[in-house]
């Protein structure tokens, strides 16, 4: 399979696309459990660690435009909060960075 053209790259696209869903699946759940996103300051093990870790990249990738669409709305779906929290960082950095006058 090695000689086919694509094949590895469709292998570590599979791969990669099996990651983000199952990292996705463990920050909903976590959600469910605890009612809050994992903590990136004072998490409470290398799992949420790696969660919030996990998130920021997808929030980075969201303010770059290379999230897709897909995972936008999925992570809407299943992790709502997310959006109330992006908006609170988004209104706390701007109080923070307001010119004073």
């Amino acid at each position: 399979m090695d000689q086919l053209p694509g094949w590895r790259r469709s292998a570590r696209a599979h791969e990669e696309a099996q990651r983000w869903n199952s990292r996705l699946t463990e920050v909903a759940a976590l959600f469910a459990i605890a009612q809050r996103l994992p903590s990136l300051h004072e998490p409470q093990d290398e799992t949420e660690r790696v969660l919030s870790a996990w998130i920021h990249s997808q929030r980075q990738g969201l303010k770059a435009g290379s999230l897709s669409k897909d995972k936008v709305a999925l992570l809407d779906e299943l992790v709502p909060e997310r959006r109330k929290d992006q908006r609170r960082r988004e209104a706390m950095a701007q109080r923070e960075w307001r010119p004073q006058g």
